[in-house]
């Protein structure tokens, strides 16, 4: 009777901007025939998203996913891109297009980001540490990668209150002018 071997196909999600990428082959190490996609998430600031200013941020990624590539293909048939800047959203854009037996998430974690990445039906390792999370932080994440209903209503109470400050010290330099 032969036995059919199965690949391991792992999707590795990088939050850290400098992994320990030693870790990661260790927890690649003695699989046979595995198969790893390697996802960096974007990091750029709330303006630069909204501004749609990414381009650094985004070679950047592909970097650190580029060198994470590279250490692991010792141990495994890696390949490695840049993702969105929601990891969620990296993770299901990954998995469109690989399809992972499971996810290691490599860096600080949180209990929100998890719930999240357990709705893919598949099981999710951790190398690094665990931060406390819940639900104001997942909704944060979810209005700012415009995965809320709510998203569009939070940038224009945003844009209101920036107006709203630009005009009251306007009419307080206006009022400082006339009073003098």
């Amino acid at each position: 009777m032969t036995g059919v071997r199965h690949r391991d196909n792992v999707l590795v999600l990088l939050l850290d901007e400098d992994p320990d990428l030693a870790v990661v082959r260790g927890a690649l190490r003695g699989a046979q025939d595995t198969s790893v996609r390697v996802v960096a998430p974007t990091r750029s600031g709330p303006l630069h998203w909204y501004a749609t200013n990414e381009d650094e941020a985004h070679a950047e990624a592909d970097d650190l996913a580029a060198e994470a590539e590279r250490a692991i293909t010792p141990v495994a048939d890696a390949e490695g891109a840049a993702g969105e800047r929601d990891p969620v959203l990296a993770v299901e854009d990954a998995l469109s297009e690989f399809h992972a037996d499971r996810i290691l998430v490599v860096g600080e974690e949180d209990a929100a980001m998890d719930a999240s990445l357990h709705r893919f039906g598949l099981p999710v390792e951790h190398l690094g540490e665990t931060a406390p999370g819940g639900a104001f932080k997942e909704t944060g994440r979810a209005i700012m990668s415009g995965r809320s209903r709510t998203t569009p209503y939070v940038v224009f109470a945003g844009a209101m209150l920036v107006l709203g400050t630009v005009v009251a010290l306007l009419l307080l330099l206006a009022a400082l002018i006339l009073w003098v």
